[in-house]
């Protein structure tokens, strides 16, 4: 794997691929490109975007509650101006394999409003301000929830909140990946989306206390995190934290609000 990026080296291939691609597509008024020159720019485009995927830190964002198995995965913690906080997953890279309990990793991320960039390639859906569950995922077979707590260096913190469980199931029982609106799933030997819509549930602590949402402190040192519970004596830290209760959305440096999830069957073709 190549060298993990700097916070320099990744802000330099984030501004060549705004810059290149606002090259590609430079308006209704702009003179046609040369094919030659689109190609050129497309290329260098792409180049920075695989970079910038290739190196990105790996980072542990959880831990399984039925082996222990660290769940480890790209992150950029350097602001929302990064390609993989885009609503649009514009290629595809390579994550660490995670263990046979993973199910889905959902998340929430608390704003500073003096820091959302004003230059961003895509739309960028963080989740609400602070943790919550999906109670129809917890509705499935021995499924646990993990919420963990990621510093960022601009923004943040981020809270992933992972679902695992020891029993099979189809990704279209599953929900959408935390940033994205889109649920893929494989039919008919074809890849099929739709998205799901299920009502989120700020109020924790009944999950705590029914042993369906456990925690990890990330910043603690260990190695996997242990995977901590309020039937061994310990005070989750996630109850009740401050922070808008909607779904956020952040372009052009400005945050707007849309609708939380309601459970209503959703239409594909809805913005």
């Amino acid at each position: 794997m190549a060298d993990e990026l700097t916070q320099q080296e990744r802000d330099a291939l984030v501004r060549r691929a705004f810059e290149r691609n606002g090259q590609r597509f430079p308006g209704p008024d702009a003179p046609a490109l040369d094919p030659h020159d689109l190609h050129r720019l497309s290329d260098d485009f792409y180049l920075a975007v695989g970079d910038y995927f290739d190196r990105l830190p790996r980072r542990v964002m959880s831990a399984c509650p039925y082996c222990g198995e660290a769940l480890v995965r790209t992150f950029d913690p350097w602001g929302f101006d990064g390609l993989w906080w885009g609503l649009d997953a514009i290629c595809e890279w390579d994550e660490p394999s995670p263990c046979d309990h993973f199910r889905v990793l959902l998340g929430a991320t608390r704003l500073n409003e003096d820091e959302l960039p004003a230059d961003m390639l895509m739309e960028v859906q963080p989740g609400p301000e602070p943790p919550f569950v999906v109670p129809r995922l917890l509705g499935l077979p021995n499924m646990i929830a993990v919420v963990g707590e990621l510093k960022m260096l601009r923004g943040g913190p981020a809270y992933p909140i992972v679902y695992y469980s020891d029993t099979e199931m189809e990704p279209i029982e599953l929900h959408q990946e935390w940033r994205r609106n889109m649920l893929w799933f494989p039919k008919d030997g074809e890849s099929q989306w739709t998205y799901a819509n299920d009502p989120w549930d700020f109020e924790l602590e009944p999950y705590v206390e029914a042993d369906q949402l456990r925690w990890v402190l990330l910043d603690a040192g260990e190695d996997p995190p242990l995977v901590r519970r309020a039937s061994d004596g310990e005070t989750c830290p996630f109850i009740g934290l401050p922070g808008e209760r909607e779904k956020q959305c952040i372009s052009g440096g400005a945050r707007s609000f849309l609708p939380l999830p309601d459970g209503s069957v959703p239409w594909p073709f809805d913005d």
